[in-house]
């Protein structure tokens, strides 16, 4: 079974674990007393098969940051965000996949 607008066959299952790390001090935009940037993403993806073309899924994703500005200083946060949860039906799979979530 692969991810996205195909649905699998019952009992089945799919999980995505993901990870991004950025870092920047030369980045400036239009912020002339920026100094340094560091963010980390975390993502898991889950999907289970229901039978009869069904399929749950959900996502959630874990960010922090900490940045540094000479004028106003350091500043960081983290939590989760962009948490999903639904349901799939796929209406074929041939010649192309078409499938609806919700």
């Amino acid at each position: 079974m692969s991810a996205g607008a195909w649905v699998g066959e019952e009992g089945s299952g799919y999980i995505k674990l993901g990870y991004a790390d950025y870092t920047s001090s030369k980045y400036r935009g239009n912020n002339p007393t920026f100094e340094r940037f560091e963010g980390q993403n975390t993502s898991l993806y889950l999907e289970h098969g229901l039978g009869n073309n069904f399929s749950i899924y959900g996502s959630l994703l874990h960010q922090s940051y900490e940045q540094e500005d000479s004028v106003t200083g350091t500043s960081s946060a983290s939590g989760f965000g962009d948490t999903e949860v639904g349901i799939r039906y796929q209406w074929q799979a041939e010649p192309f996949v078409l499938s609806t979530s919700f």
